[in-house]
């Protein structure tokens, strides 16, 4: 396995290289975060079942994908000592958690944010330790659907104020079928990702609309959240309308 994963972060990079038309790419990424490298490496070692191999070799694919278009694209990799392989001791614990994350992931599209978390964290000195420990065990607990709504949180204020009582209605069986969504909003409030839009504090029963926190902005911004396909925040946004319009 240690061999198949040096051999996929190579060939990842060499990906981008073709696809960006940069015959340097390989070489420079080659050289890159050996933190990231000797982490996936180790982790590789591990007794996994063919389930978590193939999450993780998908997102070993990934991250070496952008990792060389970071590269390409003039990006440098953060200077800290952080992603060294000697001094980045307290960056590999949390390249192992975002590893585990990714092995154990079970919705297919959560990968690629997992991928992103892990990339960034390689160039974006802003990211510090306990930051990034953080937002590690956050990605973990969220869904790929309330990443979504997050994403949509973040082109405009969610439309969601005042469902507090409108969920009371147990009546209506349209609310039935979204409670699930609603209890995903809820869980995004609890978390302080999302805040009510006129206070800036999480009221279940206002009926203004809810925005992200800066604590929600800075996941979007970490887990680089615009790559969210338009197609899944249009899906979202229409269950949204469709209970308000209940």
């Amino acid at each position: 396995m240690n061999e198949l994963v040096k051999s996929t972060l190579s060939g990842g990079i060499t990906a981008a290289a073709s696809i960006t038309g940069d015959p340097i790419l390989t070489v420079a990424a080659s050289i890159a975060a050996p933190a990231a490298s000797s982490v996936a490496v180790d982790f590789a070692s591990r007794t996994l079942s063919k389930w978590q191999s193939n999450r993780f070799m998908n997102g070993c694919r990934l991250i070496a994908q952008k990792i060389g278009v970071n590269i390409h694209c003039g990006k440098s990799l953060r200077e800290d000592g952080a992603m060294s392989a000697i001094d980045g001791e307290q960056a590999q614990q949390v390249l192992e958690g975002i590893l585990q994350n990714i092995a154990d992931e079970y919705e297919k599209k959560k990968i690629e944010a997992h991928a992103s978390f892990f990339t960034n964290l390689c160039f974006d000195e802003r990211i510090v330790f306990e930051q990034a420990l953080y937002l590690t065990r956050v990605l973990k607990q969220l869904s790929y659907r309330q990443l979504v709504l997050i994403a949509i949180s973040h082109d405009a204020p969610l439309q969601a104020g005042g469902w507090l009582f409108k969920f009371k209605d147990s009546g209506n069986p349209i609310l039935k079928n979204y409670a699930d969504l609603y209890s995903e909003i809820q869980h995004l409030e609890q978390m302080r990702i999302l805040e009510d839009s006129n206070r800036g504090v999480t009221l279940g029963g206002s009926s203004a609309p809810l925005r992200l926190s800066l604590f929600g902005q800075t996941i979007y911004d970490e887990i680089d959240l615009e790559s969210i396909p338009e197609a899944d925040k249009r899906l979202v946004s229409q269950m949204i309308s469709t209970i308000n319009n209940a």
